[in-house]
């Protein structure tokens, strides 16, 4: 996947754009995120991580995301309290990315089997979203069209 940068516009912190990539399993959307937020950030960059690095290769594949971001990227831990890392860090922040919501979603499930608690927290993220002080870009997985790397 190599798409065109978006062309957002200058101040796009008062814009408080909120952004959606989708893609499949390894299709470059960690990477199209961070070029796309890489726009619009600035001194104080919040990447907000959901994964839970249960093996060796997801290991890897954090290591080399994490090497992918500069230095200019902070890196939160939020398997599960993502709607509260995002409020927590947003009126700090340049910019957020969220990487990702699909584990975010599988760390719940994980987390209890209760789905009426489960579909609280959804509202929950999108309140956090809707109120971000920044621009965020959020990363989640199309599971519908691909084959499960």
């Amino acid at each position: 996947m190599n798409p065109e940068p978006l062309n957002l516009i200058d101040g796009a912190k008062s814009v408080k754009k909120k952004i959606f990539v989708l893609g499949g399993c390894r299709s470059g959307k960690s990477s199209f995120a961070l070029e796309t937020a890489q726009q619009f950030s600035g001194a104080n960059n919040i990447f907000i991580a959901t994964c839970i690095p249960h093996d060796d290769e997801m290991k890897q594949r954090v290591e080399r995301h994490r090497q992918e971001r500069s230095q200019a990227w902070e890196t939160v831990e939020a398997p599960l309290l993502l709607p509260e890392a995002i409020t927590e860090n947003s009126r700090r922040a340049d910019a957020i990315i969220v990487d990702c919501l699909t584990l975010w979603v599988s760390n719940l499930l994980m987390e209890s089997d209760d789905s009426e608690k489960i579909e609280l927290q959804i509202p929950r993220l999108t309140a956090a979203i809707d109120k971000s002080h920044c621009p965020i870009v959020l990363v989640s997985n199309e599971v519908g069209q691909g084959i499960v790397p």
